[in-house]
């Protein structure tokens, strides 16, 4: 990145944060600025006012494709913006064009975290300061050569006023051409967290086994000689004396 010869140390200002794109598509604008304006006033804004929003913006930033920082129309910073970057910007200077590099106090822009908070401060830019008022007037209006000649006297751009208007006028009519479309864009739903997981259903415990009941002991049987007979006795001795 070509920085400014002399403003070239990148700002310690705890608000800063470096440039990014953030690039829409023409229906994601076209949804913001409706939401945003539905934020803040409750209504949506009507056809003819969205679509000199939507043309102005997109003049701005290059239909959205190098849209910077969130912020829809070039914004300069302020003492109150908070979140601010820098960037190459070129301005018209006494009719005289001048490119401006970071980090010269000509490329400080006003940052916004995202495109919603960005639309938001763009609609409230243009609605509620006083320097605006007669500019905003054209808004509600619908009317885009008379929204830049106001932005013109107040000193929104250093373009002339011509070339301004024109680019404006052609992206209002643009808008209108294909406003079916570029109004039916929603955001994806965000997918549902799947639900917990079932808990396994418990396993009964098995019954323990009854035990097997033992034989009963059987008691030892004792075999008793017979008693001996004395005459048996004797008689066996006398046998055996005479043989």
């Amino acid at each position: 990145m070509a920085l400014d010869p002399i403003y070239n140390t990148r700002p310690t200002d705890s608000l800063f944060v470096d440039c990014v794109v953030t690039p829409l598509t023409e229906s994601e604008a076209t949804y913001y600025l409706k939401t945003a304006w539905k934020n803040i006033y409750n209504v949506y804004p009507s056809l003819n006012s969205l679509a000199l929003l939507w043309a102005q913006s997109a003049g701005e930033t290059g239909r959205w494709k190098m849209l910077r920082n969130n912020n829809w129309g070039n914004i300069k910073r302020n003492n109150s913006s908070g979140l601010w970057t820098s960037y190459l910007a070129g301005e018209i200077i006494k009719g005289k064009y001048y490119t401006f590099y970071p980090y010269h106090l000509q490329t400080h822009f006003a940052a916004w975290a995202t495109p919603l908070e960005g639309a938001e401060s763009y609609i409230r830019f243009l609605s509620q300061r006083t320097r605006y008022q007669k500019a905003w007037v054209e808004v509600i209006a619908g009317d885009p050569v008379a929204y830049c000649r106001e932005l013109k006297a107040a000193g929104y751009f250093t373009d002339t006023l011509e070339h301004y208007t024109k680019g404006v006028v052609s992206l209002t009519n643009e808008f209108k051409k294909k406003s079916n479309v570029l109004m039916a864009w929603e955001p994806p739903l965000a997918p549902m967290p799947p639900p917990p997981p079932d808990e396994p259903e418990p396993i009964p415990e098995e019954p323990a086994p009854e035990p097997i009941p033992l034989p009963p002991k059987l008691k030892p049987t004792i075999v008793l000689e017979p008693k001996s007979n004395i005459f048996t006795v004797i008689l066996d001795f006398i046998r055996r004396l005479f043989n």
